[in-house]
This record gives C-alpha cells, sequence and structure tokens, in this order.
C-alpha cells in the first residue's frame, strides 16, 4: 500500500511500520492509537462502524479501493467492450433471423396472391359457364 493519499483521517499519520491503518465501514481510514482500542464506532465521524485492517494481501473486495483508478478503467474499458461486442452479435443474429423471417412471410404473402388470382379466376369462369 505505497499510495500517497493513503493516511489516517484523524492525525493524517501515513502507515509505516509502527503506523498501522484500517479501513473503517464508513469509509474512513484510521490509525490504531486514533480508534482509542475502540472497535466499533469511527473516531472522524462518530458512527457505529467495523474495521477491517490494511495488512497484506488485502482482502478481495477491499483490494480494489487501492488499485491505481487508470489500471481499473482500463480493465473496466475491455469489460464494457467485450460485452457491447457480444450484445452487437446477438443483435445482429436476431436481425438477420428477422429478415429472413420477413422474407419468408413477402415470399409467402406473394404465393396467397397468385392463389386468390387463380381462385378468382376460377371464379370469374364459373359464373360465366352458368
Amino acid at each position: 500500500m505505497s499510495s500517497d493519499w493513503v493516511h489516517c483521517n484523524k492525525c493524517m499519520s501515513r502507515p509505516s511500520a509502527n503506523v498501522r491503518l484500517a479501513l473503517a465501514s464508513c469509509g474512513h481510514l484510521v490509525c490504531r492509537p486514533c480508534t482509542n482500542g475502540s472497535t466499533d464506532s469511527c473516531p472522524v465521524c462518530l458512527m457505529k462502524c467495523a474495521f477491517v485492517a490494511l495488512v497484506h494481501p488485502l482482502p478481495p473486495p477491499i483490494v480494489i479501493y487501492f488499485q491505481d483508478p487508470l489500471s481499473v478503467a482500463q480493465r473496466l474499458a475491455q469489460i464494457y467492450q467485450f460485452q457491447e461486442d457480444n450484445r452487437i452479435r446477438l443483435f445482429e443474429s436476431f436481425f438477420v433471423k428477422a429478415n429472413d423471417h420477413l422474407t419468408q412471410l413477402d415470399n409467402r404473402i406473394e404465393a396467397l396472391k397468385i392463389e386468390r388470382q387463380c381462385l378468382e379466376q376460377e371464379i370469374r369462369q364459373a359464373s360465366n359457364n352458368h
């Protein structure tokens, strides 16, 4: 955890061999001396909180908060592009299937028009013969 922004939000101490930080569930970073041994309330905002010690390795749900935002954004962009590419493929498939179905319906309509014309002609011939 060598980020230049990491510090105790109460006394502004930076992490070191002697200064260990914890992340409070309210979002504040606090050092052990500032908690005064309390494990249930944040010394910065006084809210009831749970604390997670910031030790290596960081717990998976917390590690993302300490990663480089640019690399996180790049990964998110890759994830977005992957999902968007697959969404486009899916919609293209729907479009092709819909066009195929419309073509089949158009062909059926044309066939029915021809059949109707034949039936109308048969009706005219039958009525002319009577």
